[in-house]
């Protein structure tokens, strides 16, 4: 659903009413990336285009990617152990990222190169000009996304933690993070203004996004990879007992750059500042928040393996378990397509009644125009309560913008329509619509489509459509 915020900001006819849209509360952050996908749509023209408007997610990934290479090769690390890190960017969580209309692709991408700008100020070159590259840098992802403050932090507690090694200030890296905070100041007055649109949400009793401590540790382990880094761990562990066992010790290779260490204990501090920020300010945590956390795996992993003496060895292994979790992610369905074919069959029958929120924003964006003008979504009654009204909201919010979007008050529709069918999906997102129909008693039995997806017929569809009428 983030996908449609998103798309409609950027498909507004003109940047004015792009920055109008995002001020209604269509997205809940800066307008620059919508600006960036509004001047590419216009510029290339092809706005129906899937890929085009993935595009530049996907660069960022492949920026990520290129970014972390050169970070660890420069770190003294081995080339095919830096190839690893390479895939690993690709292959686990980020390449959900790469496939998504969203800005988190960017802040990874943002957060990699800050990285290996910072760890390079010392080197040779000009030190002022690396600084600037990296205030720019971080200035970029604050206006990308409100959530860039965390690649800030998370440079800063690089800096702090390099300070502390060893034991010297260095004022241009310092200066170039004190130069973000006009940025961030200049931004405040637009996050002020749009967290009056979800103020009450976050208050709700189900809302999505509470963060918890439950919330916190599932996001982590789908940050780092979830199963693909436990398989990854395995492996390098099973070659280090083995190693151990037979006495083998690893070749001496160049010393391995403090920086590296750094900045793995900065994106290990990551998802609690993360987590912090979104319990303290904002009252919302989610997954993506802290997406630059699969950095982890990728600096880690190659640099445990040039600690083994089967490094070849064990590359060889991973690298085809990356390039199956790249396939077998590449071969994954599309979350909507079952619920889309379900409502494409019911809509020349009868009005489609969306029961939830998110579900119907995603049906509005995937359907054909045909299926479009047939769904329908039903407000809650006026004082009715929802457990979560974010999505809800967010439709209603949608719909001043996109006259496709058919709103309707419950009582109206119910009186002049008797035949029509109710899709939903079982513990998805919140759905009141469903239930409130159920206990009226104005739904049948539901036509269970497989995979959660239920449709139900009114019950003035008993005797099924007439004469092929919709009405």
């Amino acid at each position: 659903m983030d996908e449609v915020l998103a798309l409609t900001a950027a498909r507004e006819p003109t940047l004015s009413e792009v920055w109008q849209a995002i001020w209604s509360g269509t997205d809940f952050s800066p307008p620059t990336y919508h600006f960036f996908l509004h001047g590419l749509i216009n510029t290339v023209g092809a706005a129906d285009s899937r890929l085009l408007w993935r595009l530049p997610s996907i660069l960022a990934i492949y920026g990520a990617a290129i970014c972390t290479y050169l970070f660890l090769v420069r770190s003294h690390l081995s080339r095919l152990s830096a190839v690893l890190g390479f895939g690993i960017v690709l292959a686990f969580k980020l390449f959900d990222h790469a496939i998504e209309v969203r800005e988190y692709a960017m802040l990874v991408f943002g957060l990699a190169a800050a990285f290996l700008l910072w760890s390079e100020i010392e080197e040779d070159g000009p030190r002022y000009a690396k600084a600037f590259g990296l205030w720019l840098v971080l200035s970029a992802c604050l206006c990308i996304h409100f959530y860039g403050i965390i690649e800030v932090a998370a440079i800063g507690t690089a800096e702090f933690v390099y300070a502390i090694w060893q034991k010297r200030i260095r004022t241009v890296v310092w200066v170039a993070l004190l130069l973000t905070v006009p940025v961030q100041a200049a931004l405040l007055p637009l996050a002020h203004h749009l967290a009056t649109f979800n103020n009450g949400d976050n208050l709700a009793p189900a809302y999505y996004a509470k963060p918890s401590v439950h919330a916190f540790f599932t996001a982590t382990n789908e940050v780092v990879g979830g199963a693909a880094f436990l398989l990854a761990a395995l492996v390098v562990i099973c070659a280090a007992l083995l190693a151990k066992n037979r006495g083998l010790h690893p070749t001496k290779l160049q010393p391995v750059r403090i920086e590296l260490k750094i900045v793995l204990i900065a994106l290990c501090v990551l998802p609690f500042t993360t987590f912090a920020f979104s319990a303290l300010v904002t009252k919302s945590f989610s997954a993506r928040y802290m997406a630059a956390a699969a950095l982890i795996p990728a600096i880690g992993f190659p640099w445990l393996l040039d600690w083994l003496p089967w490094r070849r060895t064990v590359a060889s292994a991973l690298m085809p378990l990356i390039a199956i979790v790249l396939v077998l992610r590449a071969q994954e369905p599309d979350p909507i397509a079952r619920a889309l074919a379900v409502a494409q069959k019911a809509a020349p029958l009868a009005p489609v009644v969306v029961g939830e929120a998110g579900l119907y924003i995603e049906l509005m964006e995937a359907a054909d125009p045909g299926t479009r003008a047939d769904l329908v979504y039903l407000a809650r009654p006026s004082g009715a309560f929802s457990p979560d009204p974010t999505n809800e909201n967010e439709l209603v919010r949608i719909a001043r913008l996109n006259p496709e979007y058919r709103v309707r008050s419950q009582a109206a529709f119910l009186g002049t329509h008797k035949r029509f069918y109710v899709l939903t999906r079982l513990d998805k997102s919140i759905d009141t619509t469903t239930p409130s129909l159920l206990a009226n008693g104005l739904l049948k039995k539901p036509v269970d489509a497989g995979h959660g997806i239920l449709l139900y017929p009114s019950v003035a569809s008993a005797e099924g459509p007439r004469g092929g009428g919709k009405r």
